[in-house]
């Protein structure tokens, strides 16, 4: 018995048509005659075999066909049945019509594919190829790399700061021992960076003798704040009300994360649901500007008050009657 089309394409038999297209587009550029020209005779079997299976398991009723009688009975004629308009499944034994059908063009070397079998074009491949012949170059040069994680506060974020980031490095002693010590780098936060930001130093990293200094990067994290919470460049803040004030409409204030105060008097009930929008008292907008440190004038993002209604613990006897 020969193979069956799911392991024709090496997939199993429950696969979505998304991993069984996946796989056919590896194989068919890897076994496309016109590629492998000094073994033209046995590829072509073989180019041909992958695109008969992927044109079953590609169309629905053919496929279904296929997994409930198998492939005999398939080509033979389902029992008492009419299979897209005909008794029995026949290969059109064109498979170059299915190959041009699927990628669009009938040339093999004008397709690339990434390294998770997915579609691009020639010259992303040979743009990310390069990229990659640059690293691994860079790494018989070059120290490791090293990342570091420096934590901010949302206030040092909405401000700007400038920090000392502690870290170890390794280093090659003339003898070929490894050793680490501690270096210090400080490091300037701007108005308006976030978290998973990443800071970039050149020569900077891990310091061998035999090899050239790796690169630093310090990746900027998050401290929570109690009472403010980050979505993107708007920052929300959740007020605590009684159930007492909500329903009365009674006054409040608040103040916003660089200290503005603000007196609100509700115009209506306030509820969980509640949600009041000040435009351009968020968070700075990053910008690149070597003065923005001390600038107090950033494009901001909104700031968004949302409520928190506190609800009695209990109540008094005469209320309860």
């Amino acid at each position: 018995m020969g193979k069956t089309y799911y392991e024709i394409l090496g997939v199993e038999a429950k696969c979505s048509f998304q991993e069984i297209a996946q796989k056919f587009r590896v194989l068919a550029l890897t076994y496309h005659p016109d590629k492998n020209p000094e073994r033209m005779a046995q590829v072509n079997f073989k180019f041909c075999q992958i695109c008969e299976a992927f044109e079953v398991l590609s169309v629905p009723e053919l496929r279904e066909a296929y997994d409930r009688y198998g492939e005999k009975v398939l080509k033979n004629g389902i029992p008492g049945g009419d299979l897209m308009g005909q008794q029995a499944y026949r290969f059109s034994g064109d498979a170059f019509e299915i190959f041009e059908n699927f990628f669009g063009t009938a040339n093999p070397h004008s397709i690339a594919l990434d390294d998770k079998g997915r579609q691009i074009q020639l010259a992303e491949k040979i743009e990310n190829d390069i990229h990659k012949d640059a690293i691994t170059a860079r790494k018989e040069t070059h120290a490791a790399d090293l990342m570091v994680s420096c934590e901010c506060t949302l206030e040092e974020f909405f401000m700007g700061s400038s920090k000392i980031v502690e870290f170890e490095c390794s280093k090659l002693t003339e003898g070929g021992q490894v050793t680490y010590e501690t270096v210090e780098r400080e490091v300037e936060i701007k108005p308006g960076m976030k978290d998973g930001t990443k800071l970039f130093f050149p020569g900077e990293g891990n310091r061998p003798t035999d090899k050239l200094k790796g690169d630093l990067t310090i990746l900027l994290t998050t401290v929570a704040n109690a009472r403010y919470r980050r979505e993107g460049n708007n920052l929300v803040y959740k007020h605590d009300i009684s159930l007492l004030d909500a329903l009365t409409m009674a006054p409040f204030e608040f103040k916003t994360l660089d200290g503005t105060l603000f007196k609100i008097t509700p115009d209506e009930i306030v509820s969980p649901e509640s949600t009041r929008v000040f435009k351009g008292q968020g968070m700075p907008i990053l910008n690149n500007d070597p003065l923005s440190p001390l600038m107090m004038n950033h494009t901001r993002g909104d700031f968004l008050l949302q409520f928190n209604i506190l609800f009695p613990q209990n109540l008094a006897s005469a209320k309860k009657d």
